[in-house]
């Protein structure tokens, strides 16, 4: 194990992992702290709720990265197109991918990390620190010390901070940040529709907040529904048939017979925002 980087970053999700091989293929030394053992990804397992829409620029971002290569593409689901429409007016929008290329693809948040961090291991540039974590750091005017929870030191000229929402680099920094929540959750799960469109993300507006229901391939759906504080609990709980019937009113599409095909989670809607994003190193 070396003891001096270029970069260390803490974190190895999805942020982490792409930023550590971004600057190792532009020739800098990376370790990267990962609290978590590595991720690992089967299409034989059941899919993950969590998924983000990648968006083509970023796509081709993954390709150049071979993060791509070592994903399962059937389990991604590419839109070329795009539905939208306000169900309190007579509002409506609908775009298209230019040529061939796709506008994104839906992706289990869990593949991305596991893909990026198996490029991580096959990168000359990083080595990566599993099942570790940062107990301390201190800046000087050239270098940043970092202690790890096995005692070891390491030092580079700059430590990213790239472990999520609760950020302990940010919080040790002193970093503070505005939060406003939104007075919703977002309650989210998997579905097939009958009828629906094909390659198309598709989103209607209701006065409680938005619908999204979002291609994942093979003829799922991944549904955000965006629901007002005061009626998740409902719509969490309500019998299948109950949670379809209201599911197709705020949708306001015929798009055939919905069936759900997992569990319902929903997880509240904040904005959250730094007062800045560094700190000297």
């Amino acid at each position: 194990m070396r003891e001096n980087y270029d970069v260390i970053i803490n974190g190895g999700g999805m942020v982490g992992s792409v930023t550590a091989l971004l600057l190792a293929d532009a020739g800098l030394s990376v370790a990267v702290i990962e609290a978590q053992t590595q991720t690992t990804y089967s299409k034989k397992n059941d899919r993950e709720l969590r998924v983000s829409a990648i968006s083509q620029h970023n796509l081709e971002l993954f390709n150049k990265l071979n993060i791509t290569d070592l994903m399962q593409t059937s389990r991604m689901g590419y839109y070329q197109h795009m539905q939208i429409w306000d169900n309190n007016s007579t509002g409506e929008i609908a775009f298209d991918g230019p040529g061939q290329k796709p506008l994104g693809a839906m992706v289990e948040n869990n593949q991305i990390i596991a893909a990026a961090q198996q490029q991580l291991g096959k990168h000359a540039n990083v080595e990566v620190f599993y099942a570790t974590s940062i107990e301390s750091f201190e800046q000087t005017e050239r270098k940043v010390k970092v202690v790890l929870n096995q005692n070891d030191v390491l030092q580079a000229h700059l430590l990213v901070g790239a472990d999520g929402a609760r950020s302990k680099i940010r919080e040790n920094l002193g970093i503070k940040v505005k939060q406003k929540p939104y007075q919703q959750h977002g309650l989210v799960c998997y579905l097939s529709l009958e009828n629906a469109p094909v390659n198309t993300a598709l989103q209607a507006f209701n006065s409680g907040g938005p619908v999204g229901l979002l291609p994942m391939n093979e003829g799922l759906f991944s549904m955000v529904w965006s629901l007002p504080e005061d009626q998740v609990e409902f719509w969490l709980k309500t019998d299948e048939g109950k949670f379809v019937n209201g599911l197709k009113a705020h949708i306001n599409r015929d798009f055939g017979e919905i069936k759900l095909l997992s569990e319902r989670v929903a997880f509240p809607l904040n904005k959250t925002y730094a007062d800045t994003v560094y700190k000297n190193r």
